[in-house]
């Protein structure tokens, strides 16, 4: 009666199994309105005072949804996110699919070619979805630096493989487009950083039991029943298990070898199971870092098409959770922010990058449909926010769900306020962009020249690979680039802190100066401190217009001035320009 592959159920169905194939719905009275599982085994349960094996297939299913379904804005925007009961959206509505590009191995120079990805254009290199990826490759690895988007698209696969088991009709595996021909598989997800707090190297069970059993223990006392199912279902059908964040297990006590072991223990007890590993592009390149048997790519950069189609997708969402927001003006703002971008190089460069595009169409989306006017405020929002999310506190869970871990905010933790540590990045900013070999890019920062400029605004006793622990797990205003490197996100937030820390420093003369010897080093640098000094006072600006053009212009004396000093006078004009302090002459 229910056709090919299907199954009928008249009765009960007590020990015993349930296999269904295909696209095949079961259908119940109770709490369970509608479940649908699609290439799934469960058996039922053995007495009538047990929870339902669909049941807890619902439960299941259900918290991965609640775990996965919203873009938490606090990442990004605090104030937002304070000030708006609407800043947290769904994730189904704004995700936009990234795309990957294959690793060249650690031997050829993969944190080269990556970090050059994003000095390229986007289309330069051969692109292949996200999505593609994992669905080709039953062992797969997701590299890429912070705010490259691999924890979001983590959980947008996590929340698009339950939602369709299911049945849901706003996330389910169309979501993950035609390309995805792994077909419905039950998702799991474990946070690495976790699963490492709670580590026993002692104990007698295997490392991928440990493993196993943290999994279990997180999904609370309410799903205790759900592991001989679930590890039935392992067995005979597999699964996706989604490990999040192999770079964040710190080294001591031997816990990288032991999580690596526990992921090739689950291989192992699991043949059908598939794996999705994330992690750090530097820390991967290592290689006892990697994993037999696993292949690896790399997140590109948004594509133009790809920002276009994510503002979109945030207006359109934006406008269904905020009632004063029609869907006309939502697309009306969806347009000028897209337009923005488009005139300007320097956002078009952020926009590529998924965090920063997120922390842009933030600021607009809660600013009422604007970005600051100056590009100076705009980057002064931006390095706020980015400086806010590196250094908030950090918890870690234990299995009791209990915070274990919690390290607390930089201000509290290195006993220096907020001011201080952002006064110690932008003399760093400046160091790096004075001494840094070629002007394009972002500048190395030397993990002991960082830890040391950080130890040395504070009294606190604190150990030097503490404050390295510290830096290198937060994604924000620092990027770990590679073994013991670091930088800034873009070399707009580079050029932006050198500016701020020459306002302070010397100004106008040192700006003049480093003109004088390097007019195209420090182009940006002199006119985003002149915008920053102007918005101030305007005599500020106009001081360091003077320093760069002294002298007045005279036809007669048009032969004398040298090509630099007309180079300066250039700049002059474009701090006026950048400033608009020239309307009010």
């Amino acid at each position: 009666a229910a056709g090919e592959r299907g199954v009928a159920n008249k009765g009960e169905i007590i020990d015993s199994t349930i296999v269904t194939g295909g696209r095949n719905a079961f259908t119940s009275i109770g709490s369970v309105e509608r479940l649908t599982i699609q290439s799934a085994v469960f058996q039922a349960a053995g007495a009538p005072d047990r929870p339902s094996p669909k049941e807890l297939l619902w439960t299941y299913l259900n918290q991965v949804v609640r775990d996965t379904a919203f873009l938490d804005l606090s990442g990004v925007d605090r104030k937002a996110a304070s000030e708006h009961e609407d800043a947290r959206l769904q994730l189904a509505a704004v995700f936009t699919m990234l795309d990957t590009v294959r690793s060249a191995g650690p031997s050829e120079g993969l944190g080269n070619r990556i970090r050059n990805l994003f000095a390229q254009p986007p289309e330069a290199a051969e692109r292949e979805s996200a999505a593609e990826f994992v669905s080709r490759a039953p062992y797969a690895v997701l590299l890429g630096d912070p705010g490259s988007g691999k924890t979001t698209f983590a959980n947008f696969l996590a929340l698009a493989l339950a939602g369709d088991l299911l049945g849901d009709a706003t996330a389910n595996r169309g979501l993950l487009g035609e390309s995805w021909q792994a077909g419905a598989l039950l998702p799991l997800r474990v946070v690495l950083r976790d699963f490492a707090a709670r580590i026993s190297p002692r104990d007698l069970h295997s490392p991928g039991d440990q493993l196993l059993q943290h999994f279990i223990q997180r999904l609370g006392k309410g799903l205790a029943a759900f592991e001989p199912l679930l590890c039935t279902h392992l067995v005979e059908s597999g699964g996706l298990l989604i490990v999040d964040g192999l770079d964040e297990v710190p080294e001591a006590h031997r816990r990288r070898e032991f999580v690596k072991q526990a992921i090739l223990d689950l291989r192992r007890s699991f043949p059908r199971l598939r794996l999705l590993l994330t992690s750090r592009t530097y820390a991967y390149q290592r290689q006892e870092w990697r994993l037999p048997g696993f292949v690896d790519a790399v997140l590109a950069p948004f594509s133009d098409d790809q920002v276009k189609t994510f503002v979109g997708h945030w207006y359109a969402h934006v406008s269904t959770v905020r009632p004063s927001l029609t869907p006309d003006n939502a697309q009306g703002r969806a347009t000028l922010l897209q337009q923005a971008i488009d005139r300007s190089p320097s956002l078009r460069e952020l926009a590529r990058r998924p965090l920063l595009l997120t922390l842009m169409a933030s600021l607009h989306a809660w600013r009422g449909g604007t970005l600051p006017d100056k590009r100076e405020e705009l980057y002064d929002e931006s390095v706020n926010l980015l400086l806010d999310f590196w250094q908030r506190p950090k918890i870690v869970l234990g299995p009791d769900g209990q915070p274990v871990l919690q390290t607390e905010s930089a201000a509290e933790w290195l006993k220096v306020p907020h001011e201080r540590v952002r006064e110690t990045l932008e003399a760093l900013a400046f160091k790096i962009h004075q001494e840094q070999p070629e002007g394009k890019g972002e500048a190395d920062i030397r993990e002991c020249d960082l830890v040391d400029a950080l130890l040395r605004v504070t009294g606190a006793d604190t150990r030097h690979a503490r404050v390295v622990e510290y830096i290198r797990d937060r994604a924000g205003l620092l990027i770990n680039r590679a073994e013991g490197v670091y930088s800034f996100p873009h070399r707009t937030f580079q050029e932006y802190l050198a500016a701020r820390h020459l306002t302070m420093a010397g100004f106008p003369d040192k700006l003049l100066e480093l003109a004088t010897h390097d007019v195209e080093r420090w182009r940006e640098v002199v006119l985003l401190a002149g915008a920053k000094a102007a918005r101030g006072t305007h005599h500020s600006g106009w001081s360091l217009v003077t320093a760069l053009c002294p002298d007045p212009y005279d036809p007669r004396q048009i032969a004398l001035p040298t090509d630099r000093e007309w180079s300066l006078a250039m700049l002059a004009g474009q701090v006026l320009i950048e400033t608009g302090i020239y309307r009010a002459a």
